[in-house]
Formats: structure tokens, C-alpha cells, sequence
């Protein structure tokens, strides 16, 4: 269902938006999507994990001092972080006003994206996992998709400001649905005195943090390099092609999140051949529908393209081609990040990734303004198939367990 809505829209706002402005907003997005982390740091991995440790235990405090603590970080970095932004886009002088105008529209999201985040994980670790994909995942495309599509219908003129204003609306929305999701579904902690364990939660916190910025970073550095070199069309184009390399990860996606909800219970409860089942399971359920998902677009990719956007998006079926390359030998190897974040091995994961970011920046710093969107494609590819072989081979040195399909 995820995938389907996220598709949809996908599908709903390139067509819309037409090249141009669909590239404004992805750019815009992807810069809030970084932000947001420097808002929500490490914490839904913490929260997590912290809070599928407190339910396997019955250490309702915890799981209480975990939220509040949680809470209280998000509110001091959201305010600097989001009023920092606001102040550079007032004071930046050469920054186009098309882009300071999509850039101001999404500001919202920076806290916005980082509580829904955080909101997703505790409900992940209640191990009610899909509340916890629900609104992030299914009703927040879904709301978008009708927003933009009832605007249309209006006949009011759609750009990327006037998108991105929806976009901020949709997400509060969902929010209010996540936050009702928690309160139904969590034990009645207010019975249970506030216990706070800062000395493990900040040790974690910190590599974690950096983990994820590194993977977001990572995530948006093609983006970002594209929009020095090549026109928001292109960005347009190449936004596309990596929203379908991750909607061909659906599979991937589903055991990684069914491991989050249980794989730090059982590892924190020592029921390692339990934990080894569920990770052979989902590894080989992600591989199977990941290649299937391959073996269509490859060779099928540009009439798919073409047909379902607009030929105008057709050319992204390249680019396309090349990341799901690397998609599938992520999906080969399996979930070894998530079972080194819910293991406790943050410090190898972050340097894991440090090594994947540093050969990202570098192969997009040299082939995209030689191949442009190829290149960051092929930059793509290199890097996340390290990141994976390099947190499978840990996983296996550490945690002793084998991640890989086969």
C-alpha cells in the first residue's frame, strides 16, 4: 500500500508540475529532508530501540523518559535549526527568487518531517508496524495527491510554492493521526514515575546522529551537485528515477521495518537463533521482489517511464537502470544496517557510512560534469553497494549472524 500511494504520487505531482517545477520541488524538499535531521538527530533509531527494549522488559519508565527526553531535544534544535534557515534565506543575496520562494514554503517541514519521524519510530518500537508506516507513508502521499489534484480541478495555477504550501498542511495533518496512533496504543505510562538513562542514551544518540546525517547527506548530495550542473528539469528527471529505485525496494523496505519492531527485543532478551530466522526471512522476501522489480524496469523502463509521467521523464529511465544496480545488490545483502543500529554497534555502522559518503562525494565531484545525471546515478551505485557490503561483512563479525538472501 505504501509503495502504491507512493507512486501515486510520484505519478500526480510530476505531471502536474511538469520537469521545471517538479525538479524546484524536489530540490526544496531535499533540502528541508536534510534539516529535518539536524532537528530529529538519531532519535528514531534511539526511540526504537529504546522503546522495543522497555516493551520486552516491562520498563514502562524508561519508555516514558525516553519520549520526554526525546522531546525535549527536538524542541531546542528545531527552533535553532529552523530559524537559522529563515535567516539565511533573508540575508543570502544570489540565491534565485524562484528557489528563496520554494525554500520558504517548506521551512514548515523542517520541524514537521523530524516529529513525524520521531513519531513513526516509538509506534515502530510498540511493534504496531503498521501505524507506524500508516502515516508517514500511506496518508500523507495519499492527501497530497488529492490536494494537488482538487487544486486542478479548481483551476488554479500549480507551481512548486503553491505544492509545497499543500505539502506543509498534509504533514500536520498527519502528524495529529500519528501522535492519536501513540496515545491509543501505548501502555498507560503516566502511572509510571519518569526514569531517564542519559549517559547510555547520549553515548548512543551521538553515533547515531551522525549515521543518519551521513546517509542523508548521501542521499541528497546528488541532488545538490546536479542543481550546480544541470538545469531543474534535469533534477526533475533525476528525482523520478530515484523515487522508482525506492518504490522497487518495497520488499526491502517491509522486513526492515518488522526487524526494527523485534530485532532489539530479541537481541536484548538473547534469542539469537530466533533473530537469525526473521533476518534470513526477511532478506530473501526483499532480494526476491527486489530482482523481480529489476527484471521489469530495466529492460521496460522507458516505455513504463513515458507512459505512467509523461515522456518528458522518459530520459530518466538511464539513470534509472544504473541505481537499481546498486538496489540489488543492497537487497542481496539484507538488512545489516538496521541489525547494527538495533544491536548497538552504531560506532562501526557510522564508519561504514562515513566510508560510503566519501566515495559518494567524490565520484559525483568527478563524473557529473562529465555524464551529468549518469554520473550521479553511477555514483549512486558505487557508494550504496559498499555501504552494504561493508555493514553486512560487520554484522556477521559481531553480531554473528548472516544477512544475505542466500
Amino acid at each position: 500500500m505504501a509503495v502504491a500511494c507512493s507512486l501515486l504520487s510520484s505519478v500526480v505531482l510530476a505531471r502536474a508540475l511538469g520537469p521545471d517545477q517538479y525538479g524546484l520541488y524536489a530540490l526544496a524538499l531535499s533540502v528541508v529532508s536534510m534539516l529535518a535531521l539536524a532537528v530529529h538527530l538519531g532519535l528514531p533509531n534511539l526511540v526504537i530501540r529504546e522503546t522495543g527494549r522497555a516493551l520486552a522488559t516491562e520498563e514502562f519508565s524508561l519508555m516514558r523518559g525516553i519520549r520526554v527526553w526525546a522531546a525535549g531535544i527536538m524542541l531546542c534544535t528545531g527552533i535553532l535549526v529552523a530559524g537559522g534557515f529563515l535567516a539565511w534565506l533573508y540575508i543570502y543575496p544570489s540565491l534565485a527568487e524562484a528557489r528563496r520562494s520554494a525554500f520558504l514554503a517548506a521551512a514548515p517541514l523542517i520541524i514537521l518531517l523530524a516529529i513525524a519521524t520521531v513519531s513513526s519510530g516509538v509506534l515502530t518500537g510498540l511493534r504496531k508496524i503498521l501505524w507506524g508506516v500508516l502515516p508517514n507513508q500511506v496518508v500523507r502521499p495519499v492527501l497530497l495527491s488529492l490536494a494537488v489534484l482538487l487544486w486542478i480541478l479548481l483551476g488554479r495555477p500549480i507551481d512548486a510554492v503553491n505544492t509545497m504550501q499543500m505539502h506543509t498542511v498534509v504533514a500536520a495533518l498527519t502528524i495529529i493521526i500519528g501522535l492519536t496512533a501513540i496515545r491509543h496504543y501505548s501502555p498507560n505510562l503516566h502511572k509510571f514515575r519518569i526514569a531517564l538513562n542519559k549517559k547510555n542514551w547520549q553515548s548512543a544518540l551521538i553515533p547515531l546522529t551522525l549515521v543518519v546525517a551521513i546517509q542523508l547527506i548521501s542521499t541528497n548530495t546528488d541532488l545538490i551537485l546536479l542543481a550546480i550542473s544541470v538545469q531543474d528539469a534535469e533534477i526533475g528527471r533525476y528525482r523520478i528515477a530515484v523515487s522508482i529505485a525506492q518504490i522497487a525496494m518495497f520488499g526491502m523496505t517491509v522486513g526492515q521495518v518488522v526487524l526494527q519492531a523485534h530485532a532489539a527485543g530479541l537481541h536484548a532478551t538473547g534469542q539469537h537463533d530466533a533473530l537469525q530466522k526473521i533476518v534470513k526471512e526477511a532478506s530473501r522476501l526483499g532480494f526476491g521482489l527486489v530482482a523481480l522489480a529489476t527484471l521489469i524496469l530495466i529492460p521496460f523502463g522507458k516505455p513504463l517511464l513515458g507512459l505512467v509521467f509523461g515522456q518528458q521523464f522518459a530520459l530518466a529511465a538511464t539513470p534509472l537502470a544504473i541505481i537499481l544496480i546498486g538496489k540489488l545488490i543492497t537487497a542481496y545483502v539484507g538488512a545489516s544496517e538496521v541489525m547494527l543500529a538495533m544491536g548497538g554497534e552504531e560506532k562501526i555502522l557510522l564508519w561504514a557510512n562515513i566510508s560510503s559518503l566519501v566515495v559518494k562525494v567524490l565520484s559525483c565531484v568527478i563524473l557529473i560534469p562529465l555524464y551529468g545525471v549518469e554520473g550521479a546515478a553511477a555514483a549512486t551505485t558505487l557508494s550504496t553497494a559498499l555501504a552494504a557490503v561493508l555493514t553486512a561483512v560487520a554484522v556477521k563479525r559481531r553480531l554473528h549472524l548472516s544477512t544475505t538472501a542466500f
